[in-house]
């Protein structure tokens, strides 16, 4: 039996990384980590606006849903056959209104950027929205009118209301008609 040759030593070959490896790997974890970081801050951002302008809407529908309603419930005097109206101008309206037995005095109006709900009954001044940048009233008669002749003669009321915030959303501007109900 014949003895296999000896075996040829192995060459010795280098474990571990060159320099320029190293600085190929450092390379291009700074680069992804970078657009990694843009694309985390980019959806912060993309959030955050849709966050203020799901804020801004929110409010805005509020303040509008609360203003219909108030102005839904103005008391018709039956004797007059006319709504107690005693101011309606472009940013103002104040009526009385009536519920079951109780009638109050109520007032919409716009101070500064402010949208507030007055009731004089209670000494309350509720403020309704922030941020508005316009706030307007028509008032129309029963014909569709505009504008009425006469406070007594007002049947509906289109509300106007754009509301902007600091937070850089876009304005939110709702409209919608009103039409009292007590008549």
């Amino acid at each position: 039996m014949q003895r296999p040759p000896p075996r040829p030593h192995p060459v010795h070959t280098a474990h571990g990384f060159t320099l320029f490896e190293m600085v190929l790997v450092i390379i291009l974890l700074g680069i992804l980590s970078t657009v990694g970081m843009t694309m985390i801050s980019k959806s912060y951002s993309t959030t955050r606006f849709i966050n203020n302008g799901n804020a801004n809407t929110s409010t805005a529908r509020y303040a509008m849903d609360r203003i219909s309603r108030e102005m839904r419930q103005v008391t018709f005097d039956s004797n007059a056959k006319a709504l107690l109206i005693t101011d309606a101008s472009p940013t103002q309206m104040s009526f009385t209104k009536s519920d079951f037995l109780v009638q109050e005095m109520v007032q919409v109006h716009l101070s500064g950027t402010s949208l507030k709900l007055s009731n004089a009954s209670v000494n309350l001044d509720t403020v309704l929205a922030e941020h508005v940048s316009a706030f307007t009233l028509q008032y129309f008669d029963a014909n569709m009118a505009t504008p009425a002749a006469s406070l007594g003669q007002i049947r509906f009321v289109q509300i106007n209301l754009t509301l902007t915030d600091t937070g850089n959303a876009e304005p939110v501007t709702l409209h919608t008609l009103v039409a009292l109900r007590n008549t």
